[in-house]
């Protein structure tokens, strides 16, 4: 496992850069709306086996589960699933969401 630049965090994945990846989110909710939430964008900062860190302009909560689509640049199907956000940052570039694969 490694350890984060604070000491504090864990990760049982290796972590690979990949901010040539775009990814496409929408939040889960429950009881589902009558009307799905629209799909939001986003840039995939880094990615692993386990789980992703993207940032975006849309605003979203930890524990909130969500629905994902990873666009592979190489035209090659991507990845697909629903993740639980885990952890989010506000910066001036936007908000940087972790979020942990589930399916």
């Amino acid at each position: 496992m490694e350890r984060g630049e604070r000491g504090d965090e864990r990760r049982r994945h290796r972590r690979v850069e990949a901010r040539i990846y775009a990814v496409k989110f929408r939040v889960l909710t429950v009881p589902p709306p009558l009307e799905p939430e629209p799909y939001r964008m986003g840039e995939v900062i880094n990615l692993s086996k386990g789980g992703m860190c993207f940032v975006t302009r849309y605003p979203v909560a930890a524990g909130q589960r969500m629905q994902y689509f990873v666009d592979s640049p190489s035209g090659q199907s991507g990845r697909e699933g629903i993740a639980r956000v885990v952890r989010i940052h506000g910066e001036s570039d936007g908000i940087f969401v972790a979020v942990e694969f589930i399916t």
